[in-house]
């Protein structure tokens, strides 16, 4: 065995939340693509075009999922991993998973500058959704 062998292990990559206020009627699948500069603005991109089940007062919608993008703004593999889904009381969570691979599918590609399109292809992202009826405390966009 080398003297400085390391244990393989996956890259964490970078981990975002991302938080929305909710309208009734929705509000998501709207689909912007202005230059993307950073992997914040990626998530924000993906954010705006989700439309989840509006939950009932005081309770959140959540998603997180995990990705890396190509060079040109697609998720790798067709469709992100779904490694966490928080469905209100009265919705499944497939609706809630249902909506947020909507919104990847709708979304992408993400217009990419050319400084990200060198530096994120490949690079794990983890983004947490979290979606909460507009007007609540601790709501924001």
């Amino acid at each position: 065995m080398a003297p400085f062998a390391l244990p393989l292990a996956l890259p964490q990559g970078m981990a975002i939340t991302v938080r929305k206020e909710l309208h009734e009627g929705g509000g998501g699948g709207a689909r912007s693509s202005p230059l993307v500069e950073r992997p914040m603005q990626a998530a924000a991109q993906l954010a705006a075009c989700w439309s989840p089940p509006l939950p009932r007062q005081g309770e959140t919608v959540e998603a997180t999922i995990r990705f890396s993008f190509n060079s040109r703004g697609m998720v790798i593999g067709g469709a992100p991993l779904i490694t966490y889904v928080k469905a209100g009381a009265g919705m499944s969570p497939d609706e809630v998973r249902d909506s947020i691979l909507a919104a990847v599918k709708a979304c992408t590609p993400i217009n990419f500058s050319a400084s990200m399109s060198e530096s994120m292809p490949g690079y794990p992202l983890s983004i947490r959704f979290i979606g909460q009826r507009a007007g609540e405390n601790g709501a924001r966009k």
